[in-house]
């Protein structure tokens, strides 16, 4: 509980009162305006981490669409040679090396 002006006439009184004890005036009721306060901080913290995780996923999608162009390449590049591409020493092999 903390001590607040009176709108009306200034004295100070405590801010749980519905009116003030010293001219009668109404006060407005605070609690609307927290819940509706952190109902918004709510939705904003909401979307900031949907928008997050849209960023980071198209990222990580990037990435592995970025490692299998380029293991595709190399296996080109190793079929050019007459080779086969080994992924596991990540370098072009005899073909039926290890067979």
């Amino acid at each position: 509980m903390a001590l607040i002006k009176c709108k009306e006439c200034g004295n100070e009184i405590s801010s749980t009162s519905k009116k003030c004890v010293h001219c009668g005036a109404k006060l407005k009721d605070n609690s609307k305006n927290i819940v509706t306060s952190v109902a918004i901080v709510g939705v904003l913290i909401f979307i900031g981490f949907f928008i997050y995780m849209l960023a980071t996923d198209d990222a990580r999608s990037q990435k592995r669409i970025d490692d299998s162009v380029n293991e595709t390449n190399k296996t080109l590049d190793c079929i050019r040679r007459g080779m086969e591409y080994s992924s596991s020493k990540d370098k072009c092999v005899e073909k039926g090396w290890g067979d």
